[in-house]
This record gives C-alpha cells, sequence and structure tokens, in this order.
C-alpha cells in the first residue's frame, strides 16, 4: 500500500488491508495505530486491535488472514478530537512471538464537507 491514506474525521472508516507478499498471518495479534509522527515512543491516538490482540472483530475484522487480508473499523468518535492534518499509520503483527510491522504510511485526517 503506497501513497497517503485518506481517513474521515467524525465519520466511520474502513479501510482494508491486504499484505502485498499475501503471506498468511492467521492467529496473528493485529494492532493499528495513528500517532502524530513516526517515533516509536509516541502514544497511539487511535488504536484498533483484533481479537488476538485483546480487541474484537468491531475494530479489525480478520478477512482472510491466510493470504494476509483484514479490516481496520474506525468509528467517528475516534477521530472526533483529533485536529485536521497529516498523521503516521501503521499496522503491527505479533505472528508465534515474534512482532511484524505490516504496513507503515503517513495518514490525512480530513474533513468531510456536506
Amino acid at each position: 500500500m503506497g501513497g497517503i491514506l485518506e481517513i474521515n474525521k467524525n465519520r466511520y472508516n474502513q479501510i482494508l488491508f491486504t499484505n502485498p507478499e499475501l503471506t498468511p498471518i492467521t492467529g496473528a495479534a493485529i494492532t493499528f495505530q495513528i500517532k502524530a509522527d513516526v517515533d516509536e515512543d509516541l502514544p497511539a491516538l487511535v488504536e484498533k486491535k483484533n481479537t488476538a490482540a485483546g480487541g474484537d472483530d468491531t475494530e479489525i475484522e480478520d478477512v482472510a488472514l491466510d493470504i494476509g487480508t483484514f479490516r481496520v473499523k474506525i468509528d467517528a468518535v475516534d477521530t472526533s478530537t483529533m485536529d485536521v492534518g497529516t498523521y503516521w499509520c501503521e499496522v503491527k503483527a505479533i505472528i508465534s512471538s515474534k512482532p511484524y510491522l505490516l504496513f507503515q504510511l503517513k495518514c490525512k485526517l480530513q474533513e468531510v464537507l456536506i
């Protein structure tokens, strides 16, 4: 996944991720985070986890983990206190006790005008 991930502020967002290598991640503990910067020590402004990581399918849905596909669900309330702007998104997985960085990309939080 290249480019900038666009996320709509104060809206429900669903983002479908597929590992470009189609690597199986069945049983992995998956975490999605939005941070102010790439700095590992910064706290997450938004964090979503799948069931194996302590969350559930309302946060990260297992779509086809045998080919590395999953859906991240961001509720409107998750972005309500964030400023419109550019952030850093990353998806990590723990597979058999080993941490892996699956995706790391800029994301743009944008206001939706109706």
